[in-house]
């Protein structure tokens, strides 16, 4: 993703700076680059499913704007259950043997969280490869991961709208509720991971995104076309510090801000002020009925949850079991865990007579 990682690859088993230089190709070298990469993976596909695999959804290519030249990788998405079947060491293997390699594969694991897996693919020239990008997806929100990745940066884009309340997120896996308490975060809800109705809900419009783009100013024009659009959300003045310390490293995101200021200079933006966050809460009620019922639902788990923590801890088990020490402790709150089908339940039913219950139960 960009074309990098390859700076820091392992090869033969080594992570260090080893030479590899990756390169760029030509639109048509591109293309014929990516039919080699998805007739590989097609095949490893086809070989998981005769494993016991269930993979329906064909690898995919994420779009860039229909103009560009010049490629530095190749993003492909796959079904994630893939690498349980076929490992990604058996995929390189794959490939090399198809690109009739006869060394190693140079390849850097990113990040094992989004599960990115960047391989160099090689060139006619020595140490030098193309970079590609390998992300596993989760089948269940396999389609709105495949649309969030298209269109250079517009996933992200789209996003800022979203972070701007402070309570939802958008993301590869769709768009979330954020339950906090205080600054902690209790629980990520899923209002949806249909990328039609994602757009819809953000005011974008769906003939128009799959119109498809052919260059940036499509893309930037595109992001901006929102009614619940507004510059000031854009600026890193205005993100927090995970979001400035990426964005700054994104040539799309710094090429929408330099759009914006040009728009600004023309006055087009002048009225645009970002939406508050009582309104966007509003919206959310208004576009899901069923989130009311989820929020109920949801506030009253951490009741719940916050009652459990205060009856059920190393302080009141101490009460009862004053012999035990440091890590004693833990290792007896989790015997006690196991000790009834559902603890929670019994400890929210019996409160402070719970822990004296339990430990009884379990000496007996």
């Amino acid at each position: 993703m960009g074309g990098n990682a390859l700076a820091l690859a392992v090869v033969n088993g080594k992570s260090e700076p080893v030479g590899v230089q990756s390169k760029r190709l030509h639109k048509k070298d591109f293309d014929s680059l990516t039919a080699k990469v998805v007739k590989v993976l097609n095949a490893a596909i086809e070989k998981a499913n005769s494993m016991g695999a269930k993979i329906v959804a064909a690898p995919h290519e994420v779009k860039a704007y229909r103009q560009k030249e010049t490629f530095g990788d190749l993003d492909l998405l796959v079904d994630g259950e893939l690498f349980s079947f076929v490992p990604y060491e058996e995929v390189m293997e794959m490939l090399r043997v198809e690109f009739n390699h006869t060394g190693p594969l140079p390849y850097k694991t990113k990040d094992k969280k989004d599960m990115v897996m960047s391989i160099g693919l090689p060139s006619d020239e020595e140490s030098v490869y193309f970079q590609l990008d390998l992300i596993a997806s989760d089948h269940t929100y396999y389609k709105f991961h495949s649309s969030y990745l298209n269109w250079n940066d517009l996933g992200n884009l789209v996003g800022v709208v979203a972070s701007s309340n402070g309570f939802l997120k958008y993301g590869h896996d769709g768009l979330r509720y954020l339950f906090r308490d205080g600054d902690n975060l209790f629980e990520s809800v899923v209002l949806t991971n249909d990328w039609n109705e994602a757009l819809e809900f953000f005011g974008y419009s769906q003939e128009r995104y799959y119109a498809g783009f052919d260059n940036l100013m499509e893309i930037y024009e595109y992001a901006a076309s929102s009614r619940y659009f507004s510059p000031s959300l854009y600026a890193f003045e205005n993100r927090n510090h995970t979001q400035r310390t990426r964005d700054r490293k994104r040539p799309t995101y710094n090429g929408f801000l330099n759009w914006i200021e040009e728009q600004n200079s023309l006055g087009y933006f002048n009225s645009k002020t970002p939406m508050d966050s009582y309104k966007w809460k509003e919206r959310v009620y208004e576009f899901f009925p069923t989130f009311a019922q989820t929020e109920v639902d949801t506030w009253a788990k951490l009741e719940r949850r916050k009652v459990f923590k205060e009856y059920f801890n190393g302080g009141r088990l101490l009460k009862f079991k004053t012999e035990l020490k440091n890590k004693e402790i833990s290792d007896y709150l989790k015997e006690l865990e196991q000790s009834v089908p559902d603890i929670e339940e019994f400890v929210v039913t019996y409160k402070d007579i719970a822990m004296e219950m339990l430990v009884k139960m379990k000496e007996s």
